[in-house]
């Protein structure tokens, strides 16, 4: 398969679709929303036209049906519904916070279904199979027998599809859900700090590989903090070579290397660079793909008034000269693109 789009041409606008969740602006992410879609996805299991208020209602019918004292059910109604103390109960309750009912991304916010994507990516084929094994009270059994009924299974990826950059986080990602999806409770209390954790760390490593196309499968780079309370003396080399500095100036390059990492997508799945250098180098028609390269590249450098540069005569030579124009359009501070 040819590894790149043939005939490609330089969009007016750099475009950013897959892999980064963060943009310049739009990134007020709801992080119980977002656990709630990436609990979705992991037990492939979805709320869908059921409302949290008709769900207290049922739940109210069904109790009354089994209380002694019809009465009780206003204290059930404070404990449980209106302390929210409901979504503290049971994980499925969480799949109330990230219903979709039409188009999620629309819906549910772009900044939110782009934090599901990166989860999702890192999932990848892995979902949690049985049924979680919880310790409830006849009440609240009761409650999740209510919504137990109206649960159905989704086997659709809903997100777009993108195979992992950072394949070893994914290994690591997965084994700590299944981990977690075999402890409910702990699942229940630690999902949504998990979450944040490997957000950040998947934006931080991600910026610390990004120009590291050449060696294949990326892995994991150092990077170094201290408590804020702490003193960062010139003593402490490892803070001082691998901490903020590095990881700063190797943000600078995420937004260049994968608005050109988006021109070269083809196909349902989105590729990272290393794997789309990686299948450039190994097609058996080099000659026809760096024609195809060098077309691409001069049209780029006419069209965003780059300093010339020479016809490259391998792919290497290529997607380094992919690299260096992608980062210096963005040195022009004649235009907006400086900003970003």
């Amino acid at each position: 398969m040819y590894p790149i789009p043939q005939g490609l041409s330089p969009a007016d606008k750099n475009k950013l679709d897959s892999y980064l969740p963060l943009r310049n602006k739009g990134n007020d992410f709801d992080w119980d929303l977002i656990t709630g879609l990436v609990l979705s996805h992991t037990l492939r299991q979805q709320i869908p036209q059921y409302e949290f208020n008709k769900f207290r209602e049922d739940c109210q019918a069904r109790l009354l049906t089994l209380l002694d004292e019809p009465e009780f059910w206003a204290v059930l109604d404070r404990m449980y519904f209106a302390s929210q103390d409901i979504y503290k109960i049971s994980p499925l309750f969480l799949l109330f916070r990230a219903q979709i009912k039409g188009n999620g991304k629309t819906e549910l916010g772009a900044a939110n279904w782009r934090m599901g994507t990166l989860f999702a990516s890192l999932m990848e084929c892995y979902y949690f199979q049985g049924a979680l094994e919880e310790k409830l009270n006849f009440i609240e059994q009761e409650m999740l027998g209510v919504l137990s009924g109206k649960l159905e299974q989704s086997a659709k990826n809903t997100f777009s599809q993108e195979q992992p950059y950072l394949p070893y986080m994914a290994q690591a990602f997965q084994k700590d859900m299944a981990f977690l999806t075999t402890h409910p409770q702990y699942l229940l209390q630690e999902l949504g700090n998990t979450l944040k954790l490997y957000a950040f760390t998947y934006c931080a490593q991600l910026a610390l590989n990004i120009r590291n196309w050449r060696a294949g499968e990326p892995g994991s780079r150092q990077l170094f903090f201290i408590l804020d309370t702490e003193k960062a003396s010139s003593e402490r080399a490892m803070v001082k070579n691998y901490g903020y500095k590095i990881f700063a100036s190797a943000c600078e390059w995420l937004f260049p290397m994968l608005s050109a990492l988006e021109v070269l997508q083809k196909g349902e799945v989105k590729r990272p660079l290393w794997q789309v250098y990686s299948d450039a180098i190994t097609h058996p028609n080099q000659h026809e793909l760096l024609a195809d390269l060098n077309g691409y590249l001069q049209s780029f450098i006419d069209k965003r008034q780059l300093q010339p540069r020479p016809i490259t005569q391998n792919i290497e030579a290529a997607f380094e000269q992919l690299q260096a124009v992608a980062f210096e359009q963005f040195k022009d501070e004649k235009t907006e693109r400086a900003g970003v």
